[in-house]
């Protein structure tokens, strides 16, 4: 992707953080992209049943809720033109999320979804890594959709 020339932080970044997504717009120019691949938060939505689901449920859609909102909130990186891709499976429990409306709220636009560009991804660099800790799995992104969305007006 620097190859094309596009700015990569390659370092942990809170994407809930309204002053550490401004950080990265350091040459005052708003963002062309603004991606966030395979949010989660890292809760367990296996081991612990129904009630565990509904759980990792609720608190990824806090996350996105949170991201969205430092976004909304941010002066300097978004714009009309900024697009916004955020990548999910589109299987369960993925799909209950309700990315396009937390988006909504949060005056954000679904302009469309496409295929997760997995072999371009690879070969840029990029490495799927999981929320679990020391889990070394090939993971199945075959469902993986990237949503793009777009700032409302105003």
């Amino acid at each position: 992707l620097r190859d094309h020339g596009a700015r990569v932080i390659s370092h942990p970044v809170d994407a809930t953080s309204k002053e550490q997504l401004e950080m990265m717009a350091s040459d005052q120019s708003l963002a062309d992209f603004v991606v966030f691949n395979f949010p989660h938060t890292g809760a367990n939505q296996t081991s612990l049943g129904q009630r565990g689901l509904e759980r990792s449920i609720e608190s990824n859609r806090s996350l996105l809720d949170a991201f969205f909102a430092a976004l909304s909130d941010s002066t300097n990186l978004v714009g009309q033109h900024t697009r916004i891709h955020v990548t999910l499976k589109s299987t369960r429990p993925y799909a209950d999320w309700g990315l396009p409306y937390i988006a909504r709220q949060r005056g954000f636009a679904l302009l469309r979804k496409f295929a997760f560009p997995r072999e371009f991804m690879g070969q840029s660099g990029y490495a799927h890594e999981t929320t679990v800790r020391n889990l070394r799995v090939q993971v199945n992104l075959e469902s993986a959709e990237v949503h793009e969305f777009i700032r409302l007006q105003r």
